[in-house]
């Protein structure tokens, strides 16, 4: 809140998240300053209790908790905190003296269920009157009020640091009603609560008394600056520069204001950082889901009060529940990172095996190609060596050609043809074959005499 707004007016009431859910408190305290276990009734239709809703109960705490289906008590959950908390809390400090309790009008306390058993155990049930409650009941007169500020005060603060941005659930109730209720059921405040509407010690004139209420001093408002206070940078130059020019006392004032200011927003804003942590803890504390306790059993028999210690079981079986369920999950996580682990190496080793192959199919390749050039290269140096051979024997037949066209010699033909003639002539004389002639190729063609 800055200053403006305070002595503007205009703000007169805090802000609140605007939540309406019940929970009902069964409080009981006694004339010698003490006061027995309290009593808490949350709004559950399964008269079960969330986790969240007790997992900050300490050691020390003595509370019982219950749940409804409309977060009130009843004939049920009266007689059973008759039962299970007041009965036990205050026996041994009676001894064999009877108890007297005083009770309001209420249909949990006012029903023969109540009344017997509260009889049967040397109880004496006093019901105040109707509409004196606000007179005569100690915890109306003394505590509710100191108890109901507290709480606001604690409710206000987690308002305050989370910059209003984190709503009230069930699961920030129990904390902060706890420090609420342990600063105002002192034994001072408990004494004083019996002691002012005249219960013990015994004074009626109490009674009849008429409360007065102190008036309010409302305080003068403050008077308006003549000179503004600077609060940007060139502001507290330019104050500055022109005190050290004139020294004015206003001018210092004014800078000592600014530096109260600057600090102040300093404050301010570490604060909204400080809330917005806060705030942010808070949402996600508020948004994890709470789990049943399972104190119930399979069969609703109704609400019911829970013990301490009953509670504290049930939170550490949850806790136990949730550490093992944690384990269950590391290890399926654990094996997931494995098996997308192997499943990585897989992928690497099977992408080596591809650039092996791929390098292996690549030497072939060109292994295949080199041969293939050396295939065509011999097939080329064969054909060349088939050309010139031949171009060789084309040669030689050309060769051979124009020596057999070449003519020969006459006298040679003479000189054959003599000596068939005389060869012939021989022949003729015996009476044998003789050559009559040769072919062109000079092959001799022989006949017989007689042919001639």
């Amino acid at each position: 809140m800055t200053l403006e707004a305070l002595r503007s007016g205009r703000i007169t009431h805090t802000m609140t998240d605007g939540n309406r859910e019940f929970v009902t408190l069964l409080a009981c305290i006694c004339a010698d300053g003490t006061s027995t276990p309290v009593s808490l009734i949350y709004k559950g239709e399964s008269h079960d209790l969330q986790d969240s809703w007790v997992d900050q109960i300490e050691e020390t705490d003595e509370v019982y908790f219950a749940a409804s289906a409309n977060g009130w008590t009843c004939k049920s959950l009266g007689l059973q905190w008759l039962q299970k908390v007041f009965d036990p809390a205050t026996k041994a400090k009676a001894g064999r003296s009877k108890r007297l309790l005083i009770v309001d009008g209420h249909s949990s306390h006012v029903n023969m269920e109540f009344i017997n058993w509260a009889d049967q155990n040397g109880i004496i049930i006093h019901i105040l009157p109707a509409h004196t409650t606000h007179r005569l009941q100690p915890l109306d007169v003394g505590l509710f009020s100191p108890l109901s500020t507290a709480y606001s005060n604690q409710l206000d603060s987690l308002m305050h640091q989370g910059l209003g941005m984190v709503s009230m659930t069930k699961r920030f109730f129990y904390p902060l009603f706890r420090d609420a209720y342990r600063a105002s059921f002192t034994e001072k405040n408990i004494l004083h609560a019996f002691e002012k509407p005249g219960i013990f010690p015994v004074d009626p004139e109490k009674v009849l008394g008429k409360l007065k209420c102190s008036e309010i001093s409302k305080e003068s408002d403050l008077p308006a600056n003549q000179l503004q206070t600077p609060k940007s940078c060139r502001a507290v130059r330019r104050v500055q520069k022109a005190y050290k020019q004139t020294h004015s006392e206003a001018l210092l004032d004014l800078v000592f204001k600014a530096n109260v200011a600057l600090a102040a927003q300093v404050s301010i804003d570490q604060h909204i950082i400080n809330g917005l942590h806060a705030a942010l803890k808070l949402e996600r504390q508020k948004r994890k889901k709470g789990k049943k306790l399972n104190l119930v059993g399979e069969d609703d028999i109704g609400p019911q009060f829970y013990s301490p210690d009953r509670v504290r079981r049930a939170l550490v079986f949850q806790d136990e529940k949730e550490a093992n369920e944690q384990a269950d999950r590391d290890r399926i996580t654990s094996k997931k990172a494995q098996s997308a682990a192997n499943k990585v190496q897989k992928e690497a080793d099977k992408a080596a095996r591809a650039l092996q192959t791929a390098a292996r199919r690549q030497h072939a390749q060109e292994e295949k190609d080199r041969k293939a050039a050396e295939r065509a290269q011999k097939a080329i140096e064969r054909q060349a060596k088939k050309e010139a051979n031949l171009a060789e024997a084309q040669a030689k037949k050309a060769a051979k050609l124009a020596k057999s066209a070449i003519p020969k010699p006459k006298v040679a033909t003479q000189v054959r043809q003599a000596r068939n003639v005389v060869a012939n002539d021989h022949a003729a004389g015996r009476g044998e074959k003789v050559v009559a002639s040769r072919t062109t190729r000079g092959r001799a063609v022989i006949m017989p005499r007689r042919s001639l």
